[in-house]
């Protein structure tokens, strides 16, 4: 498959305190009916509650950079699939990335939810590592 444009793919973070919280977002995929993978606060694509560039473009206005970059999507296993991955502090209300299947979690709370499989997808596996890099 050849992918013209990269996925992108936003982690937002918010301090409360001495505490990182991070946004994650409830997504049906594909082969698991009946339930959902968590995946990044924001993300390109086709389906529920995938983002536009312009979309995902209108809300960073109110985040802060913290790391990015632009890698190989899945591993490589699709010929030019690339993914932009960032991570950003959310300067905005926490309601307002609020959907009826995304939460606020500290690194701890994912940690935990790291250990089950099947629970989180490639794409927050991914932003997650950028976030450890920095820790």
């Amino acid at each position: 498959v050849e992918q013209e444009d990269a996925q992108q793919v936003v982690l937002l973070a918010r301090i409360d305190g001495d505490v990182a919280w991070f946004c994650i977002t409830g997504y049906a995929e594909p082969g698991h009916e009946g339930r959902v993978e968590f995946g990044p606060t924001l993300q390109t694509g086709a389906g529920e509650g995938k983002l536009s560039r312009d979309q995902i473009g209108r809300l960073m206005v109110e985040a802060d950079p913290l790391d990015g970059i632009e890698q190989s999507d899945e591993g490589g296993r699709f010929w030019h699939a690339t993914a932009r991955y960032d991570v950003a502090v959310w300067r905005g209300a926490p309601d307002a990335l609020t959907t009826p299947t995304s939460v606020w979690l500290t690194l701890g709370d994912l940690q935990r939810l790291a250990k089950r499989s099947g629970t989180l997808t490639n794409e927050l596996r991914t932003v997650l590592s950028l976030v450890l890099a920095r820790a």
